[in-house]
């Protein structure tokens, strides 16, 4: 089935050294999430755990560096692994591959011992074909003596607990942060290198850090006070080492300099000003002025835009028209003025308290008429399969279509899976009609997308003179009824089963996946929600868990959840009290209050919310409802209405799936309808089961729920086709829908 090679994107081998034989294959392992190919060299068992060293390399010389490292091992009898995919490969060197912690880390290499550690690295660092000038550093180790692309850190190497004992035999948990960290236990092997004697020059002198803005392995983005007049800037950084065939990280925030003093230079305000460009050792830091404001993501999120308000929607119509407008006049006058803007995002605009945008992330933008483009950087969630195939300026009408999109809701994170943009525009539209958007923004956007525009004048003269009274819902084609969308996503589980196909096992709780208890746990609770018996030895570990209060320690609400799923559900009546000051504590710890609504932490203390039923107001919910259906009290009874108001109304969430989206939410009111036998929320339970359809897509006419990362589709109960039949079984043995 050819629409499954998305599931295999990234994950096979296409990186080998050169003078690989069958005999090195027999000692050839991988691991489980088929990043690294591993080569066991060594005779000896692999210690428990011990220092390690990491190769860097870049685009340009990794193969060489792999062919000799690869030598160097098989000679000297060493075990070592590499990531042995070019796309992965490509997303560590460019620092895209969101863990900055792993960035750099190409080959890593498994002394057997101490000694042979201090042995093996000085050799390394003495083979000529991996001295470089350039290379990325690995944020998480020590630099070897001065070399570019050697570094070392100690940690755990056979354990797989994420923990390193002491010789007292204490667990000390292996730490992975950014920054070298030697255990208390470990003496520094080799002191004074080359990093111990840099000097900064402005940094921390003339530039005084703040705030971190952004972060990633090739460069962040901070506010900074200058400390001899305590104006406030943004300081941007590139790295050395990070980049592709055409632009080194340096090389893209220099023009971003260049840009931002030539665009000044042609009287175009609407971009920061340059303030200051030095280097700090080898890496380029860029200064400029602050624009005060809310990106693109953010204004979006701002509770003061509410079209279904009656007190908000005109104030929130006229704001999106001025926003929308000036948008629109800019990215014309760009053009006018023979610009090329090239990654046109919600993260790379401002919008300051006058509703007037500025652009702030300039490397791209190009001046047609005096440079060429080499290579293009977009946003994937921002640009579509036709894109390459439009000119210059046709290219940059396009991402402003999506970039409007982005401004009313997040339909955009469909273009990671779906690149025709139809999955995008079908969910804009339907949000739309729910939302009572005008239309007039609807049309707009359509006419980006899937038409061809070298001016927007047209476009700014229809929103000029639009009628914004008018909200009517798209004419959308390829809908069907909740039936057959049961019966498509059951078709679609089937064939796949059929074609054996395997889906990527997706770690639903990323954050914790290696702690055994909770997902001993998870297990459990997924159980609960599919109504299935659990055995007693899975309680007895509960029990235990809660009597001794180990929960107490958690700080994460889901984990709250998960423990207390658990609990109220194989509890005994007699424990009611017990089950009271947890579901206390829980409100305690997380509760936030607005109005008649409710909302609950995400981590305490942490000021972000979530409806979903893994980690929100979903979850908490279906706490409320299986202590109501348990110990028959009202004790709880206002909590539970107040989650309902907080969710009822959200029929299109960010995502679909059962623990991190919209079905998990329609569980939740379902279970509230027959607990409490009331069905004022049919209606909108069967608007919210309609919806179901837009977070899927249709694979060689088979329907898959698109999942939570946005670049899959899976069948799973918590993130997959499974999750979306369940809910509408519930719905049809609820007779909130009738099939």
């Amino acid at each position: 089935m050819v629409g499954f090679e998305v599931q295999k994107q990234g994950k096979y081998v296409n990186i080998l050294p050169d003078r690989v034989n069958n005999s090195d294959l027999e000692v050839l392992t991988r691991d489980e999430k088929h990043v690294f190919l591993q080569f066991n060299f060594s005779d000896r068992k692999l210690p428990m755990q011990g220092f390690k060293i990491h190769i860097s390399a870049n685009l340009s010389n990794y193969q060489v560096v792999l062919n000799t490292v690869f030598s160097f091992c098989k000679v000297n009898s060493i075990t070592f692994k590499y990531i042995c995919n070019s796309t992965l490969l490509e997303k560590n060197i460019r620092g895209s591959d969101g863990d900055p912690t792993f960035s750099g880390k190409f080959i890593t290499i498994y002394p057997a011992t101490f000694n042979l550690f201090k042995t093996y690295i000085d050799m390394l660092y003495n083979i000529q074909e991996l001295k470089t000038d350039s290379s990325i550093f690995v944020m998480t180790d020590r630099r070897y003596k001065d070399s570019n692309n050697i570094f070392y850190r100690y940690g755990a190497i056979s354990r797989k607990d994420g923990y390193i004992v002491s010789p007292k035999g204490n667990k000390i948990r292996d730490s992975r942060k950014i920054g070298y960290q030697l255990p208390s236990f470990i003496n520094e092997p080799f002191p004074n290198n080359y990093d111990d004697n840099l000097k900064g020059r402005y940094i921390f002198k003339k530039y005084i850090p703040k705030n971190s803005l952004n972060f990633k392995p090739s460069g962040s983005v901070f506010e900074v006070t200058n400390k001899y007049n305590n104006n406030v800037f943004i300081m941007k950084n590139a790295k050395v080492g990070f980049g592709d065939e055409s632009y080194s990280v340096i090389d893209l925030l220099k023009k971003e300099k260049n840009n931002l003093i030539n665009l000044r230079k042609a009287n175009i305000d609407c971009i920061p000003k340059y303030i200051d460009d030095f280097y700090e050792d080898k890496d380029y830091f860029l200064i400029e002025t602050k624009i005060d404001g809310e990106n693109g993501d953010d204004f979006r999120a701002s509770i003061k835009n509410n079209f279904k308000d009656g007190m908000l929607r005109k104030k929130t119509i006229q704001r999106y028209k001025f926003v929308v407008l000036d948008l629109m006049q800019k990215i014309e006058m760009f053009h006018k003025n023979n610009i090329y803007v090239g990654d046109i995002s919600g993260r790379n605009i401002i919008i300051d308290k006058n509703n007037k945008v500025f652009f702030v992330d300039l490397p791209q933008l190009t001046f047609l008429n005096k440079e060429n483009i080499k290579s293009r950087y977009r946003s994937k969630d921002f640009s579509d399969k036709e894109i390459n195939f439009l000119s210059e300026i046709e290219q940059d009408n396009r991402q402003l279509g999506y970039l409007l999109i982005a401004l009313f809701c997040r339909s955009n994170m469909f273009l990671l899976l779906d690149g025709s943009g139809k999955t995008t525009f079908n969910f804009f539209s339907k949000y739309a009609s729910e939302c009572k958007v005008p239309s007039i923004f609807v049309d707009i956007v359509y006419q980006l997308l899937f038409d061809r525009f070298t001016s927007l004048q047209k476009l700014i003269n229809k929103l000029k003179e639009a009628d914004f009274s008018r909200c009517q819902e798209y004419e959308l084609t390829d809908l069907f009824n909740i039936r057959k969308l049961k019966e498509k996503l059951l078709k679609s589980i089937i064939c796949a089963k059929i074609e054996h196909i395997k889906f990527e096992n997706k770690e639903i709780y990323p954050r914790n996946y290696k702690n055994e208890v909770l997902s001993d746990f998870r297990k459990l609770q997924e159980k609960i929600y599919l109504n299935k018996s659990i055995t007693s030895t899975k309680n007895l570990k509960l029990f235990q868990y809660v009597d001794r209060n180990a929960y107490q320690k958690l700080n994460y609400l889901e984990d709250w959840i998960t423990i207390l799923t658990c609990y109220i559900s194989e509890c005994k009546l007699d424990d009611k009290n017990k089950v009271d000051l947890m579901l206390r504590e829980i409100f305690d710890r997380f509760k936030k209050n607005a109005g008649t609504k409710i909302y609950f932490e995400l981590e305490q203390g942490i000021t972000k919310f979530s409806p979903y039923l893994a980690n929100g107001t979903a979850g908490i919910l279906v706490l409320l409802l299986l202590y109501k259906r348990k110990f028959h009290t009202s004790l709880w009874d206002k909590e539970i209405k107040e989650c309902v108001s907080s969710i009822k109304d959200i029929s299109m969430p960010k995502s679909g799936g059962m623990y991190y989206g919209l079905a998990g939410i329609i569980y939740s009111l379902i279970m509230y309808t027959t607990v409490y036998k009331d069905k004022s929320f049919s209606s909108a339970i069967r608007t919210m089961l309609n919806n179901l359809q837009f977070y899927t897509i249709n694979i060689d006419n088979t329907l898959f729920l698109i999942d939570g990362t946005f670049h899959n589709v899976n069948v799973s109960f918590p993130d997959g086709n499974l999750g979306l039949i369940n809910v509408i079984k519930m719905a049809e043995e609820a007779k909130i829908c009738f099939l």
